[in-house]
């Protein structure tokens, strides 16, 4: 084979490195503030979601939510805000157990528990009329009839 000394050079050498590179400034990435901290590990097809129209656009919102996770320092700081509702919960406890009810708004409380709707005045009077039957005989004819049996018996 007859290679010229030129192209037996350009086949042994190496190609020379590329060190000037064009730099280019890193990409930017939008910060999404709606995706939470955590990685979302629940597929989109599991969750419960609300279709919102927004501007034409129909959003998914998540019915239910996780709660964001804790740090210890939080949680104090929670902890330590939180106010005590057992003054304010004895207090409204000790009115109830004060309180008076009459025999009719007992009755109507008790009702309304049994029955799960609203007493009406209604079927209250429907309901005395159906307790008081009324009958033909008189109270005088009860005694007389009393009286008559007495005598037979």
């Amino acid at each position: 084979k007859n290679l010229s000394p030129w192209s037996r050079r350009a086949c042994s050498k190496k190609p020379p490195k590329v060190t000037h590179r064009r730099k280019t400034a890193p990409k930017k990435r939008k910060a999404n503030t709606s995706s939470p901290a955590t990685p979302d590990l629940m597929p989109q097809h599991h969750k419960i979601i609300k279709y919102v129209g927004k501007r034409g656009q129909r959003e998914a919102k998540e019915l239910l939510r996780r709660p964001d996770s804790l740090t210890v320092g939080e949680a104090r700081k929670r902890l330590q805000n939180r106010r005590d509702h057992t003054e304010e919960n004895v207090r409204k406890l000790l009115l109830l157990s004060s309180a008076k009810i009459g025999r009719e708004a007992s009755a109507k409380l008790i009702k309304r528990a049994q029955t799960g709707r609203y007493v009406v005045k209604a079927d209250e009077f429907l309901e005395k009329r159906k307790k008081e039957p009324k009958s033909a005989f008189t109270e005088e004819d009860f005694d007389n009839f009393a009286k008559e049996l007495e005598k037979l018996c």
